[in-house]
């Protein structure tokens, strides 16, 4: 610190002096300049009148200047000295030349006939020839060297005398400065208790007492503060909302796991990394003005709810800006496609239960007003209980689907997956001897911890649509094993298939392929939903491979944790 202390004040004098030289010099050479010019414009006036009423020829004219240190010369309109002062002959075009160029004007250029910088200065008389004048600016280049010699010495002294002072100075005030970073550096180390020396310098023994006051602090809140720390880091990291404090200059102050995992924060990184611009307006704002706005933004395959606070903090002020901003972000997917899937189901139902209930008002309406024969009458009330019973089935699935939905949170057991399924077949088992099915099972026990009732639901679904759609003495492949860590279930049958254009949109609610036969054997449109439910559910898997009219295959996995 000493050595630097000492470099930084010479580096500093030395800039100082140095300025001061260029400033000397620049200023010097400028007033001599226009000295000299201002002596030239007057020696021009003067020569030019002369010229005008002069009575000899030009050479007698300028023979008179020959003892003087100027150079008269009288040019031609085409460019040739007609007479000079100091008898030098030159030929040729000399109105490219500045001063003829610009009359009235004083340049310095270097004479190659006399090896001398001159300054020249031109006009035109009138008779139409130019009159020049000059003088030698050697001898003022050289005052000007002498000049800058002289203020080089002097600075060179001035440097060493400040270096001997300011060494001086630095060896005094850093004895004490070096006390204190030696009791400082027992400090860093954790001894909050070191009490600090005093020094024979009164103002630096306020400043130790001062320190020794915040190290008995310290002692004694330590404890407490890095308890708080380490429950504010647990309480931020496991939060469910993402948070952000921004600075002043829309700059990332903090923010935790959350919020780094949605939007790839990097440290310090700029807000500009944010690509959704309605939040980056909304910080920016609020880096201005007093705000508090919250409104809710698509971010990927995700919908944020995203809080914006204007805060005014010490710690968040910046270079620019006039306050920061605290954001907090939550993921409202989970309730947006609640309310979506409510509202369309609820449309779907609507839909759903109108066509059943328009036919048994019809049939109804028909045996009351005695517009049917008794056979009609008959065949009327078959298909109001028809009706009903696709009615029932779809109320059924419809209370069986928000089961599996608004179910509270239920305790899960182990159970024997081939028990369910044994008992879902069986009670299946009149519609596979009526449509004359084959069933072929490899089954084997197969212990899952989960609810029973859910997987009752998901192997019934999918066995009744594999007999609905099978063709009359058909025939359907059951397995269930365990292999490895996973679980497997699939369903094979022989029936109509499943068009591949349709077989990523049979999970979805109240979706039938051919809806009027769906209906004639009272199909809701809610089973593979329900199916689809459970697995994901249980973080499992379904695949669907399916041709027209050769069958469908139902597979299943459930990996075991």
């Amino acid at each position: 610190m000493k050595r630097t202390f000492v470099l930084y004040h010479i580096l500093m004098t030395s800039f100082l002096v140095v300025l001061y030289l260029a400033i000397s010099f620049t200023l010097t050479n400028y007033v001599n300049r226009r000295q000299s010019a201002y002596m030239l414009e007057i020696v021009l006036d003067d020569t030019v009148v002369a010229y005008n009423y002069k009575t000899v020829s030009d050479e007698v004219f300028v023979v008179q200047f020959q003892n003087s240190n100027k150079r008269i010369s009288i040019i031609d309109p085409s460019g040739t000295t007609i007479a000079d002062s100091m008898r030098i002959s030159t030929s040729g075009d000399q109105t490219n030349y500045p001063e003829i160029q610009s009359l009235g004007r004083a340049f310095t250029r270097y004479s190659e006939t006399l090896n001398l910088n001159l300054m020249y200065i031109a006009d035109r008389a009138a008779n139409g020839n130019y009159v020049r004048v000059a003088i030698v600016m050697d001898e003022n280049i050289a005052l000007n060297t002498q000049t800058i010699a002289i203020l080089i010495f002097i600075s060179m002294g001035i440097i060493g005398l400040s270096y001997i002072s300011y060494k001086k100075i630095s060896d005094t005030f850093m004895v004490p400065i070096h006390d204190i970073a030696v009791s400082l550096k027992s400090v860093k180390e954790g001894n909050y208790q070191w009490v600090m020396p005093a020094t024979q310098y009164e103002e630096i023994n306020e400043l130790l007492r001062e320190i020794n006051g915040v190290n008995e602090s310290i002692v004694g809140n330590l404890s407490s503060l890095n308890e708080k720390e380490e429950l504010l880091s647990i309480l931020v990291k496991n939060m469910d909302q993402g948070i952000l404090l921004i600075g002043s200059d829309q700059s990332i102050v903090f923010y935790n796991e959350l919020a780094q995992k949605w939007f790839n924060i990097k440290e310090h990184d700029l807000i500009l990394s944010i690509r959704t611009k309605q939040i980056y307006e909304a910080i920016k704002l609020a880096t201005e003005e007093d705000v508090s706005l919250s409104f809710r933004v698509p971010y990927q395959d995700r919908f944020i709810l995203v809080s914006v606070n204007s805060v005014y903090n010490k710690l968040l002020l910046k270079s620019k800006g006039k306050q920061g901003v605290l954001v907090i972000l939550i993921d409202d997917t989970d309730r947006i496609r609640l309310e979506n899937n409510k509202r369309d189901f609820f449309a779907n139902a609507s839909h759903e239960l109108r066509t059943p209930l328009t036919a048994i008002k019809g049939s109804a309406e028909l045996i009351l007003y005695e517009m049917a024969t008794p056979d009609e009458k008959k065949k009327l009330s078959q298909e109001i209980i028809h009706q009903v019973e696709i009615m029932d089935n779809l109320l059924k699935d419809m209370l069986e689907l928000s089961r599996l939905e608004n179910r509270p949170k239920m305790d899960q057991v182990s159970f024997n997956l081939k028990k369910v399924l044994d008992g879902v077949l069986e009670d299946l088992n009149p519609f596979i001897l009526e449509k004359q099915i084959q069933v072929t099972l490899k089954t084997h026990n197969v212990m899952f911890k989960g609810i029973e009732t859910d997987f009752k639901s998901l192997f019934k679904n999918l066995i009744e649509n594999a007999i609905k759609y099978n063709k009359f003495g058909g025939a359907i492949e059951i397995e269930l094993k365990k292999e490895d860590e996973s679980i497997y279930f699939i369903c094979k049958d022989t029936g109509i298939g499943i068009p591949k254009e349709y077989q990523q949109r049979i999970f979805e609610r109240f979706y039938q392929v051919n809806k009027s036969r769906n209906l004639y054997q009272n199909g809701t449109g809610l089973g593979l939903a329900i199916v689809k439910h459970v697995v994901s559910y249980y973080k499992g898997l379904i695949t669907v491979s399916s041709e027209p009219n050769e069958g469908t295959t139902f597979t299943i996995t459930f990996h075991i944790e």
